[in-house]
């Protein structure tokens, strides 16, 4: 419904905020659809909203659950997604704990059964 009604406003709410947003707002802004992105493996869309201004930086936690956006990748399960956010800045999350249940971006990707993450966070905690 709300979908529905907002269609034909798009572009319109999007040329106001452009017009008068600072970058350290329009960085905010973007985080929730870089949320949602990494944790749906898309990487396209993940790289996109990093050109234009998305912080993939470490130390920000979710929007609802509080995890990092390495978690969020992580349960996307794509490695590609992991690897661009931890180039992003997203890398000093790698042993974060996620509040409950205290998993980390491995953690996750291993229970979710997603073997390409969970490599590519393998290989980046080689690397520090």
């Amino acid at each position: 419904m709300r979908a529905r009604i907002m269609q034909d406003l798009g572009d319109t709410i999007f040329k106001l905020v452009c017009d008068r947003v600072t970058a350290e707002q329009w960085s905010e802004w973007l985080r929730a659809p870089l949320e949602h992105a990494a944790a749906t493996a898309n990487y396209e869309l993940v790289s996109k909203l990093l050109r234009a201004g998305a912080n993939g930086g470490a130390s920000w936690r979710g929007c609802h659950d509080d995890k990092t956006l390495l978690h969020a990748a992580a349960e996307g399960g794509d490695a590609l997604v992991v690897s661009l956010l931890q180039r992003a800045g997203a890398g000093a999350d790698i042993e974060a704990k996620a509040p409950g249940t205290g998993h980390t971006p491995l953690h996750l990707a291993v229970l979710g059964g997603n073997a390409t993450a969970a490599k590519a966070l393998i290989m980046a905690v080689e690397r520090m």
